[in-house]
């Protein structure tokens, strides 16, 4: 639970800010003008703390070779990423969760103490924080862009991430992914979306899935990467960007399949689906019939009783069986035909079971 008490030491420090001398205001533009160079987050690389005491039990995992991160249980980190925000500042990411906690958000701040009218709320069962972007929608990662520099404005020195989830056990989670600040009219990543599928699923073993790319950007596409689990399976430098043989190919198990575009530029923009391939049910085959009863071909005295009675194997349910006499059906199941032998009159016979 994060207590709303630090909105009043956020507004103070904001209107100092504001009446700094030139001098550290030309400091700022500087700091600024540096860190735009360097205005993606990789979290492999950057420095970590505790933010605001909230920071408790649970795992942090860094994704993707440090383009995103994964918080489950009650964490919340501050990562270290000097920026001066101006009134034209933007940070776009990307966000997922498969299980809601209290609190889903993200924001910056200047030092490790809660600010919450920098921190956006994107999920949650709880409030706290600035609202206006609290629509995220369990299922598939959403993208956001949101204009921070119209909320506030100043140098801040961290990326604050927060998945608090105070209860016993805690197993919400937050996935964040190509993290980036940077200045309104720069060049963006390119925006990239799965046209097909259209969300998350489960296939059978050896089954097609057309997968597909929807792909924009504000500048020429250089190319556009398929991974699963990873692995790469292909790159494309031309539209469409189809990729809809290799599905069939996957052994059963979880897959992670991530595209990555890329602008000319090198900005890169992802895209995020999860499948589930689950193992063919093993093909139909006859049910195996024998002759328990008689043993092996015999002769018998007309008149006398012999018993009759077959072994019946499926792997699935057996819905009759039928004993033919010289082509003439006997009876159905049970399979047991004990009586019939000894009304047949003297000849040659053939026991038929299906």
């Amino acid at each position: 639970m994060f207590p709303d008490l630090f909105v009043s030491r956020f507004r103070v420090l904001r209107r100092v800010c504001r009446t700094a001398p030139a001098l550290l205001l030309a400091l700022a533009c500087l700091v600024s003008a540096s860190s735009s160079l360097a205005d993606s987050l990789n979290f492999a690389q950057a420095t970590s703390y505790a933010y605001s005491g909230q920071d408790r039990t649970g795992s942090v995992t860094v994704l993707d070779g440090g383009a995103g991160i994964r918080l489950q249980g009650n964490r919340v980190r501050a990562f270290q990423f000097p920026y001066v925000v101006t009134p034209s500042t933007r940070m776009s990411f990307s966000f997922s969760s498969s299980v809601q906690g209290e609190l889903h958000s993200i924001g910056l701040d200047a030092d490790l103490w809660t600010s919450s009218g920098q921190l956006f709320q994107l999920y949650g069962t709880q409030w706290m924080g600035l609202q206006n972007f609290r629509n995220y929608v369990p299922g598939a990662a959403r993208q956001y862009d949101i204009p921070i520099g119209e909320f506030f404005t100043g140098p801040m020195n961290y990326v604050v991430l927060i998945m608090d989830h105070d209860v016993l056990v805690p197993t919400g989670e937050s996935i964040f992914r190509d993290v980036r600040v940077y200045e309104a009219g720069s060049n963006m990543p390119p925006s990239v979306n799965f046209a097909l599928p259209t969300s998350d699923l489960t296939v059978v073993e050896g089954e097609s899935q057309a997968v597909e790319l929807a792909v924009s950007d504000d500048g020429e596409i250089a190319y556009c990467d398929m991974f699963y689990n990873g692995n790469l399976q292909r790159r494309d430098t031309v539209a469409p960007y189809r990729y809809n043989a290799f599905i069939r190919s996957l052994a059963p198990g979880d897959y992670e399949l991530r595209a990555e575009c890329a602008d000319e530029e090198g900005l890169v923009g992802t895209a995020t689906r999860y499948l589930t391939v689950v193992a063919a049910p093993p093909s139909n085959t006859p049910p195996s019939v024998s002759f328990i009863l008689p043993a092996s071909d015999l002769t018998v005295v007309e008149g006398e009783p012999q018993p009759v009675l077959l072994g019946v194997v499926d792997d699935g349910a057996i819905a009759y069986c039928d004993i033919f006499y010289n082509g003439q059906v006997q009876r159905i199941a049970p399979f047991e035909y004990n009586y019939f032998v000894r009304n047949l009159a003297p000849g040659d016979y053939q026991l038929r079971a299906e």
